[in-house]
């Protein structure tokens, strides 16, 4: 995010003598990692500093914000500054009020709008924006549109708070805030609107005439300007203006506007003021946390004084309301919305202490990492591993009854059957796959323990024999098998999900037992539909896929089975390795391309996974897609290349060499075509 420095240290008193680049440093050690600094030559010298912020801090994702943290760990380094306060108590003169504000109605069931607060402004004529204003505005990327727009703008860079406007006619007397009802009628530039978004907020006057955001509001006369706060949902805009989204601070709406008036009263003559009209049914209050000194020591590794603790708390605005030798009970700012339990509070304490001050103990004391050398320990830690995804252990007869579908299965593999001498007319074969077992335990519990599972799926995993024969030998073998069943449904996607979740869960055990070198591709299974090999050395080591409908009929059952012996021997074989952590920040960057849809996503994993480059550790494929604004005949993949260097900090030269290496290595291995970004 592009943010004026000029207009951070305004907040600020007391930074004269400290550097951009200290500023920037600091910070990006408290997580608001500075990325580029762009120098802006004028009467006075000044700079856009490119900050990127997480999502989860939408608080600092302003100048103000910026400015707050700022102080915070400039005060507590010991540098004399001073955070100054926009404006709360001024007043708006009533001498600039010249009408009533329209009046607004929050509807009882429209619970997501917590906060709503309008002011009107009135133009007697035309007035364009002050230099100054189009200058700033500029700088951040902003492109002028005329005064009272331009002043908007600017309050939300300041602030944060989001703000929205409409134009209306002297009719309107009463505005109303509600959710759509279904089959609802609304109006709009003489169009007729049905079946809107009854998640999101709709703002109407009494005809149900829809009032919307333009940005192009020059030659009207009466603009309503509203600050607000709302709870996980958007207003609706047919109109496709850009509308701030971002989350803001229920007890500071009226700031908002308090500031758009004076920044226009100052900056103008002719433009005009109603009161303004707050509605705020249920107050948010700040909410209270226990933090205890002794979790704090124990997840940071280092005392810090209480002293420090209750220094750092109060600079970041957080009020202490109790305390005892044990914990602190403290009351948060309501624009802290990221804060939410003791561990991060903790988070902040070390963010604004200084990680950097924290010394490692001479002893460090870790877990003991298996060896993997032993098959029970093995088989008790994969276990442990399923049983916390949710897995159910079950053990099954291994004798089943004779059936086409166990047949046709030895004729693929090219195996019979395996006889039992003396056995009950019914079952008299011993079982030559895992799945026949488990299907028969998933059909038992739909039918006799429907109750449980009508609205969940079942999640079994089995390590157990198979037997067959061969070349006029017996064979009998150890598998691993999991499965996920759900009542059958139509949603293909549905279908991809649980797919790939049990591939994840795969991975996942792959992952914790050393075993990375894997490849996997299309393999043909007489039970399986659209299944996969994945192999080891060329060698298969495991099977997945959804059972074909001709053999589970009721509901849909996708199901991996592990050659558990060659597993055991790959992780026996490997060697447990070492590596130092980096001191340094990792990079990522993505990269979407379109590929043909006849290459196959084996071969684009192969390509990348082959791909050698001592800055990359790692590329990952996260997104795929198919559909609206591609060719017929191509799909789009996106990746992620994950840079990090034990060195140094990379600069965005290397990074982009070999983002640039990447790219022709698709393009020449794939004739991929690389998309552009798109603002």
């Amino acid at each position: 995010m592009k943010l004026l420095y000029s207009r951070i240290i305004k907040y600020l008193y007391g930074t004269y003598n400290i550097s951009i680049e200290k500023i920037s440093n600091i910070l990006t050690d408290i997580g608001l990692t500075v990325k580029d600094i762009y120098t802006i030559t004028n009467k006075n010298k000044d700079y856009i500093l490119n900050i990127d912020i997480t999502p989860n801090r939408s608080d600092a994702m302003n100048h103000y914000g910026i400015a707050r943290d700022l102080y915070a760990v400039l005060k507590f380094k010991g540098y004399e500054v001073k955070l100054i306060k926009p404006i709360e108590k001024n007043n708006i003169c009533n001498k600039n009020i010249i009408k009533q504000n329209i009046k607004i109605n929050l509807d009882k069931e429209c619970k997501r709008c917590i906060r709503y607060t309008g002011i009107s402004i009135f133009k007697e004529e035309e007035e364009s924006t002050p230099k100054w204003l189009i200058k700033s505005l500029n700088f951040l990327g902003i492109k002028s549109i005329n005064i009272i727009v331009d002043f908007i703008n600017f309050v939300i860079y300041d602030f944060g708070i989001p703000i929205h406007f409409f134009y209306y006619d002297d009719k309107i007397k009463e505005i109303f805030i509600k959710h759509p009802k279904k089959n609802e009628v609304f109006f709009f530039e003489k169009k007729i609107i049905k079946n809107l978004d009854n998640n999101k907020i709709v703002i109407v006057d009494s005809k149900n005439n829809l009032l919307l955001c333009y940005n192009n509001i020059v030659n009207k006369k009466n603009i309503f300007v509203g600050s607000y706060y709302i709870n996980n949902t958007d207003f609706i805009d047919l109109t496709k203006n850009i509308i701030s989204k971002k989350i803001g601070d229920p007890n500071q709406t009226k700031l908002s506007l308090k500031k758009l008036y004076f920044l226009i009263k100052n900056n103008s003559q002719n433009l005009k003021f109603s009161n303004i009209f707050d509605i705020y049914p249920n107050h948010i209050y700040p909410i209270e946390i226990k933090l205890f000194y002794e979790n704090i020591n124990k997840i940071i590794g280092y005392e810090i004084s209480k002293k420090n603790i209750k220094n750092i708390l109060l600079l970041l605005k957080i009020n202490i309301n109790k305390e005892t030798n044990k914990y602190l009970l403290v009351s948060l700012p309501t624009y802290r919305l990221d804060i939410k339990r003791e561990i991060d509070l903790i988070e902040e304490i070390i963010r604004i202490y200084g990680i950097n001050k924290i010394k490692c103990k001479k002893n460090i004391f870790y877990q003991k990492i298996y060896n993997y050398k032993e098959e029970n320990k093995i088989k008790k830690i994969i276990f442990e591993q399923l049983l916390g995804y949710g897995f159910k252990e079950i053990i099954t007869y291994p004798i089943i009854e004779k059936n086409e579908n166990s047949s046709s299965l030895n004729k693929f593999f090219k195996i019979d059957h395996v006889k039992i001498i003396n056995s009950n007319v019914n079952n008299k074969y011993m079982r030559s796959s895992l799945l026949f077992s488990i299907a028969n335990c998933i059909n038992y519990n739909y039918n006799y323990n429907r109750l449980l599972i009508i609205n969940k799926c079942i999640k079994f995993f089995e390590i157990g024999k198979i037997y067959y024969k061969k070349n006029n030998s017996f064979i009998e073998k150890t598998y691993l098998c999991i499965s996920i069943s759900i009542v059958k449904k139509k949603n293909i996607l549905n279908n991809k999900k649980i797919f790939f979740y049990l591939k994840g869960v795969i991975e996942k055990i792959f992952k914790r037992t050393g075993i990375l070198n894997y490849t996997q591709k299309i393999f043909y299974h007489p039970l399986l539909s659209k299944s996969i090999s994945i192999n080891y050395n060329d060698k298969s080591l495991v099977t997945l896929g959804k059972v074909k409908e001709n053999f589970i009929k009721k509901h849909d059952i996708f199901y991996a089975e592990i050659d558990w012996k060659f597993f055991i021997k790959i992780i026996k074989k490997n060697k447990i390795v070492y590596n130092t952590l980096s001191k340094y920040p990792i990079s990522i960057r993505d990269l979407s391309f379109l590929i043909n849809k006849d290459i196959k996503f084996e071969i684009l994993n192969e390509t990348i996974k082959n791909y050698k480059n001592k800055f990359i550790q790692k590329i990952v494929i996260y997104d795929s897609y198919e559909g609206n604004n591609i060719v017929y005949n191509k799909k789009s993949y996106t990746i992620s290349c994950i840079f990090e260097c034990k060195e140094n900090t990379l600069k965005n030269k290397i990074i982009d060499d070999s983002m640039n290496k990447v790219k022709l290595l698709l393009v020449n291995k794939l004739k991929a075509e690389i998309r552009k970004k798109t603002n």
